[in-house]
């Protein structure tokens, strides 16, 4: 009974918030906190704004999807496109008391491409910055030349227009590094004081003036624990895919819905069921019809691999093959899909299985929760789900999953059309000329072959108390909630 009692008070202290002034402190719901504070490898959105108190990039994006300065005061672009010259602030320090220089910024961004990383940034950039293999941890990549303590320029091999949102991403936060080159401390606007694996308490650093003291993220991935701190009103908040599997809302909640630059596709084994191609117009087209048919507020069908925003409006424009869908029934036909179940709901795969029972499909849905999955890694599957998230707006962000030939990739076909024609497309110097021969083949490749199994744009679920000010934007990664207040 005493060890009860003793665990209960833990829960208690942990969970209950203390009273507060609505304007000093705000709370947080986040699905799940990362193992790490250095966002170079960040892949999820709950990552990727856990730790945007702490740091600061070059540049940002406001809530009106504009690029701002954040640790630059200024910066110029050269007429050909190639060439950025960034003037650093001066006087900014990380919490730790140094001084932020412009060598801090080139390491920051060189160790991108340093052989003991994990960015997933290295395959998207290399070509850009023209860096041929990774190189050693310490080293600066030759594009980028320090001019002075406060001044640096990035020379790129090619005009590559999303180049100021690549680096407003939280994977190019600047960072000090210890002398065995591990991230120390951010230089953004928040110190981050204490972190367990459920919550992160962030102070506003003294000398700066915001209307919010301090700000605690929490980790909601826990169902009950994510419910006794709604029931509690704990959180002013959440930006979770949690909140659709959480039952009953408290009243004193707002919940919106905010698309993204997230997609989830499903990609074919070729090399079983459906190698040939008509199975798959088939099954993509039955597909199709249950799609359309769902209620899914977290889920918009899409008929593209792209999400409406990125390409020309010819990319868009399809014809969906309905002539080869009869009534005839496949004679049970066994499928196996591996998904990751935090993107689909019990409901959704239930009701899916039994619509594509009615044509003969027998529907085996196995979970999988990485890229390391046994089954995913032998290719014992027919489709394989995935939730992909852009790192930019721009449609090269969503390009990994189709071009990458390691053990890692999604479905199992043919890719190497499609790996070389993306290589020769970013060499063309002209943007919008390389986004319109991107369009017209990405457009072919998917009708000519069927390889994947479009799926669905994913809106983010937003729960906010009515005195929170939310910025009217849509919640992407890059979107600072530093700018959310009370009211």
């Amino acid at each position: 009974m005493k060890k009860t009692f003793t665990l209960s008070i833990f829960i208690l202290l942990l969970f209950t918030a203390p009273k507060r002034s609505f304007s000093s402190e705000l709370n947080i719901g986040l699905t799940k906190l990362p193992n790490s504070i250095d966002p170079i490898g960040f892949r999820i959105y709950d990552h990727f704004l856990a730790v945007r108190p702490m740091y600061q990039t070059l540049v940002r994006i406001d809530e009106n999807l504009i690029i701002r300065p954040f640790a630059s005061s200024k910066w110029k672009v050269s007429e050909n496109g190639k060439k950025y010259v960034f003037q650093i602030l001066r006087d900014q320090r990380f919490s730790n008391g140094e001084l932020v220089t412009a060598r801090d910024v080139a390491l920051s961004i060189s160790r991108h491409f340093w052989n003991d990383g994990e960015s997933i940034f290295y395959k998207l950039l290399k070509d850009v910055f023209g860096v041929n293999g990774k190189i050693n941890p310490g080293r600066i990549i030759d594009s980028i030349n320090i001019i002075d303590e406060y001044s640096l320029s990035i020379t790129l091999q090619y005009p590559y227009k999303p180049f100021l949102q690549v680096l407003s991403v939280p994977a190019f936060s600047i960072v000090h590094l210890d002398k065995k080159f591990d991230v120390t401390s951010g230089s953004g606007p928040y110190i981050l004081k204490k972190a367990t694996p459920k919550k992160w308490m962030f102070q506003k650093r003294s000398e700066l003036k915001r209307p919010i003291e301090s700000i605690n993220i929490y980790g909601v991935d826990n169902k009950s624990d994510f419910q006794y701190l709604l029931k509690n009103k704990t959180l002013d908040l959440v930006i979770s895919p949690k909140i659709a599997q959480v039952g009953s809302i408290p009243p004193e909640y707002t919940i919106a819905y905010k698309d993204s630059l997230a997609v989830s596709h499903f990609f074919y084994n070729t090399s079983a069921k459906f190698s040939e191609k008509k199975a798959r117009i088939r099954f993509n087209s039955l597909s199709r019809r249950f799609f359309l048919s769902t209620n899914e507020k977290t889920l918009s069908p899409i008929d593209t691999y792209i999400p409406a925003g990125l390409l020309s409006k010819h990319y868009y424009d399809r014809k969906i093959e309905e002539s080869q869908v009869t009534n005839v029934v496949e004679k049970d036909l066994v499928v196996r899909i591996l998904v990751k179940p935090s993107l689909f709901s019990k409901s959704f795969l239930m009701n899916y299985a039994k619509f594509m029972e009615k044509y003969g499909y027998q529907i085996d849905f196995i979970d999988f929760k990485n890229d390391g999955d046994p089954n995913m890694l032998k290719g014992d599957y027919d489709l394989v789900n995935m939730g992909y998230l852009s790192l930019i707006p721009d449609a090269e962000g969503l390009l990994t999953p189709i071009i990458d030939n390691t053990h890692s990739k999604y479905g199992v076909f043919n890719r190497s059309e499609i790996i070389a024609y993306v290589s020769e497309t970013r060499k063309i110097e002209s943007y919008s000329k390389r986004v319109l021969e991107l369009a017209n083949f990405l457009k072919m490749w998917e009708e000519d072959n069927k390889f994947i199994l479009p799926g669905f744009q994913i809106n983010l679920p937003m729960l906010y108390k009515p005195n929170l000010v939310v910025p009217a934007s849509s919640y992407r990664y890059e979107l600072d909630f530093l700018e959310v207040k009370f009211k």
